[in-house]
């Protein structure tokens, strides 16, 4: 998690600077205590989740669609590779990412609609990645 968790934050915070993302889960040390590292993929089945959600402002006149796109193509550009096609249902949208070796995230919006105020969209990238147990702990 900790190689993969700086990647999606980034992604999330650059749709819109103003903003910081919420964070839900285990952040970057979901894979943690000490006996555990991340990032790595085998038969260990200790599974880290976290998510990283941005509310938009309802001025922002990105679609659902165009915030995906964004957010992949900067992951893209850190070394991400995209696994599938765009899922679409209901208003939202939704790319899945691998970090080969790593593990995946998925890259979600939707528009929120209020009866109170403006329509808003909300971005949300689910990252996961199974833990490796840490064949040194303990043995220090």
């Amino acid at each position: 998690m900790d190689a993969m968790y700086p990647d999606v934050y980034g992604a999330a915070e650059a749709v819109d600077p103003g903003r910081e993302p919420e964070e839900f889960g285990g952040g970057s040390s979901a894979c943690h205590p000490q006996d555990f590292v991340g990032d790595s993929m085998d038969d260990a089945q200790v599974v880290a989740s976290a998510d990283v959600s941005v509310t938009l402002s309802a001025s922002d006149s990105r679609s659902p669609d165009q915030l995906v796109r964004e957010v992949v193509t900067r992951l893209e550009g850190k070394g991400w590779k995209r696994s599938g096609g765009e899922e679409k249902g209901g208003g939202d949208v939704a790319v899945r990412v691998k970090r080969p070796g790593s593990g995946s995230a998925h890259v979600s919006a939707h528009r929120e609609h209020s009866e109170n105020s403006r329509d808003f969209t909300v971005l949300d990238v689910g990252v996961v990645t199974v833990c490796l147990r840490n064949p040194s702990f303990g043995s220090r």
